[in-house]
């Protein structure tokens, strides 16, 4: 069953089936050939609890995005995924989180956010475009927390591509920014 990336319609918990790859799209495959945040590299699981300590203390609603994703994570639903730049199929987003799944949810995150930009001292810009206008932004992994966390909490991109903002590329969710810590 693919996951909505390809704009399906899935069922309530759903967690990718990596039994039948051929079956899979590019998400799911990410998903498959992810890693628990306590395997490989040392640190990711210890650098997703500091990211998600340090959202919870910015308050409502960052503290209830930061007690989801906990509950993700305990749950073993998070994967760490690398780029296949090899592959023109593979899947190329910073991450993935089904709208409205809550703790019963999973995320799909990009190497990147757990194994360089990690924290302040270790973050990057990106731009989007709100309402048509250039919005430069900082990413760290918090911030990708908060946005896959957003997702699960029914929030959806505040920057899509639509005809009034041509080229928006759906980077922001409602509280990504301010529970991302910048």
């Amino acid at each position: 069953m693919p996951t909505p990336d390809q704009g399906d319609t899935l069922t309530f918990g759903y967690i990718p089936d990596c039994n039948d790859p051929g079956a899979l799209d590019a998400g799911d495959r990410a998903w498959c050939n992810g890693k628990d945040p306590n395997a490989g590299v040392n640190g990711r699981k210890t650098r997703i609890s500091a990211a998600l300590d340090s959202m919870a203390l910015l308050g409502p609603p960052c503290d209830r995005i930061a007690s989801v994703v906990r509950d993700v994570l305990a749950a073993g639903h998070i994967r760490v995924f690398h780029i296949d730049t090899s592959d023109p199929t593979a899947y190329k987003k910073g991450g993935f989180a089904r709208i409205g799944e809550g703790s019963g949810g999973y995320i799909l995150l990009q190497d990147t956010w757990t194994d360089s930009f990690y924290d302040r001292k270790r973050s990057g810009t990106a731009y989007t475009y709100v309402n048509n206008v250039r919005t430069t932004y900082y990413v760290d992994l918090q911030y990708a927390l908060a946005h896959e966390g957003d997702h699960l909490l029914r929030n959806f991109h505040i920057d899509d591509k639509t005809p009034s903002n041509p080229n928006g590329i759906g980077g922001l969710t409602v509280n990504s920014e301010h529970c991302g810590g910048f």
